[in-house]
């Protein structure tokens, strides 16, 4: 029984140096989904919309959240292993909730934007989607409002892409 337990010691270690130091661990421990790029060029993004303020604002969050994390560093797009590009595609304001006499009690706002991460090199988009923030606020005279829940929708945006970045 001895000889035994120690062949299955063997081979679960044996299995587990070759799991660690055949390089699943990077890919297990990283958040880069694409080891082999380092940086990115974050393209202006266009606006399919009325709202002249989303895109800047929107590619001015990702950059923001890009310098302040390990993801990826951010260069000149002559340097760029990969773009990020996108366009804003929708916003809506609506009613989200009612009191029982059918008044707004809360409104919603969304921001949606169509979103690309491709590599430079080979010119290949690594990903494509769509991605949607939103927020909401009482419809009562209180601090927070429709210039708040935008800004928190864009937020929810920036961290969606951010995401979607981490994921690969």
């Amino acid at each position: 029984m001895r000889g035994r337990n120690k062949i299955i010691l063997l081979a679960i270690s044996i299995a587990i140096q070759t799991l660690f130091f055949g390089g699943c661990w990077y890919y297990s421990f990283t958040d880069k989904p694409y080891p082999d790029i380092e940086n990115v060029f974050v393209e202006s993004f266009d606006n399919e919309t009325d709202r002249y303020d989303l895109a800047p604002t929107l590619t001015e969050g990702i950059i923001n959240r890009l310098h302040s994390g390990s993801l990826l560093k951010i260069v000149g797009r002559d340097g760029a292993q990969s773009i990020i590009s996108g366009k804003v595609i929708g916003y809506e304001l609506e009613a989200h909730s009612y009191t029982s006499d059918e008044e707004p009690l809360e409104f919603i706002i969304r921001v949606k934007a169509r979103v690309k991460f491709f590599e430079v090199g080979t010119g290949k988009a690594l990903w494509e989607t769509t991605l949607e923030g939103f927020a909401t606020y009482p419809c009562d005279e209180s601090t927070k409002d429709a210039a708040k829940a935008r800004d928190e929708a864009i937020a929810l945006l920036v961290e969606r892409i951010i995401d979607r970045l981490r994921q690969g």
